[in-house]
Order: structure tokens, then C-alpha cells, then sequence
């Protein structure tokens, strides 16, 4: 999954209604520097689900700064507790109007999981991640 000299945060929310459960998507192997990390490992309380922890959430993007800005992959332990007060990152305007239409334009398909494990078309869910296909890898 990762190459040695490279450097992965993968930034997760255990919240997330489409990816079950959340961890699954995590990293294990390779030789790289690899960092799994929920938001609500910087903010306990943390809300927000799959698409809001990509598109506003601020703990997640505070954790991405930190992966660009430091050495190696990111680290909670660097991440204030103060930013758990941000209800959205920097850059989002809560009086756009239009930011709002967009997230909800994600609100059909989210409907039809909306808890994690929890869905409602009979879709298959899985334990796991399914293993990587060989072609995913430097050798096959």
C-alpha cells in the first residue's frame, strides 16, 4: 500500500455513514510513514460525516495542514484543541448559500445510509476493506 521514503495521513471520521466501518479505509502496510487518524482523535466530539469532514470540517483540515507543513505524516498531538472550536476551516463562508445547496445536492445518496451500518437499499456491507488486487502494487 505505501513505498518507503513517502510520507501518509489518512484522515478519517468515525462518523462516516458510507465507508463502514470508518477504520476500514486505513492503511497497514508498505514501507512508508503512515499515519491513521480519526478527527475525533483531535476533537472527541467531532460531527461531521463523509462528505461534510472533505468539504467544511475543520479538525480534518487542520490534520491535512499539519501532514503539509511538518515532517512525516500528521500528528494530533501537534493539532491545538482550540481548532475544535472552528466549525468550519478556514476559507469556508457560512453565509454562502451556495455552499450549503452543494453539500445538500450529496443528500440523496446519504439518505440511503444515514448511520453508520445503517442502510436502507440492500446494499452489501462488508466486515472489511477488500484485499488490494495485485495491480495495486509496485510488483504484481
Amino acid at each position: 500500500e505505501t513505498f518507503k521514503g513517502i510520507s501518509y495521513t489518512q484522515i478519517y471520521t468515525r462518523t462516516d455513514e458510507l465507508v463502514t466501518p470508518a477504520a476500514s479505509a486505513s492503511l497497514h502496510t508498505g514501507a512508508g510513514r503512515i499515519t491513521n487518524i480519526a478527527t475525533q482523535d483531535v476533537c472527541p466530539l467531532a460531527f461531521y460525516e463523509h462528505l461534510t469532514v472533505g468539504t467544511i470540517d475543520n479538525a480534518a483540515y487542520a490534520l491535512a495542514m499539519d501532514a503539509l507543513n511538518n515532517d512525516g505524516p500528521a500528528k494530533a498531538s501537534r493539532i491545538s484543541k482550540s481548532e475544535c472550536s472552528k466549525l468550519f476551516h478556514p476559507g469556508v463562508n457560512p453565509a454562502d448559500v451556495g455552499m450549503y445547496l452543494s453539500i445538500l445536492s450529496g443528500a440523496p445518496g446519504l439518505a440511503s445510509v444515514p448511520r453508520p451500518n445503517i442502510n436502507l437499499v440492500g446494499a452489501p456491507q462488508l466486515a472489511r476493506e477488500p484485499a488490494l488486487r495485485c495491480y495495486t502494487k509496485a510488483k504484481c
